[in-house]
């Protein structure tokens, strides 16, 4: 199996450019903190979640599952939607409902579990694996620092 663990930046985001439109599913930690980067470089941004409510984007709030409330999100073929909930399964399964009811063409799914990696990509999403994605920041951020020399 072979995991994905790009990091992207400004330039490489996950959109062609500042008029991409945005539907992150699952305003939780990774979702809310996905969802102001994207809007501080330029892009629409709409969290649908329970609890999410900020004015710094548009927010439905209620559950990603619910097919009203992705409907009122604006939901359609075009659209790139990030489902970024913190269960690997409703991710999925998430990502299966945008797909089959919006016919969404880039679904970006958090996976939390590299096991799962490749059950998403191969579900036709694009995954990225928050266990891998921070376990090699932090190890690249370490790997960076100047050994320390004692005299």
């Amino acid at each position: 199996m072979r995991l994905q663990s790009t990091r992207l930046s400004t330039e490489e985001s996950l959109g062609e450019g500042p008029e991409t439109e945005y539907c992150v599913l699952g305003g939780g930690h990774v979702g809310a903190a996905l969802a102001q980067r994207l809007h501080d470089d330029g892009h629409a941004v709409t969290v649908v979640d329970e609890t999410c409510d900020t004015a710094a984007y548009v927010t439905v709030r209620g559950d990603p599952a619910n097919l009203e409330h992705l409907k009122t999100a604006g939901l359609g073929p075009d659209s790139t939607v990030v489902v970024a909930t913190p269960r690997d399964g409703r991710n999925l399964l998430l990502a299966q409902l945008v797909r089959a009811h919006f016919g969404s063409e880039r679904v970006v799914v958090r996976v939390n579990d590299p096991d799962r990696h490749e059950l998403v990509s191969e579900a036709g999403h694009e995954p990225f694996c928050a266990t891998t994605v921070l376990s090699t920041a932090i190890a690249d951020g370490l790997s960076r620092r100047e050994p320390r020399h004692t005299a």
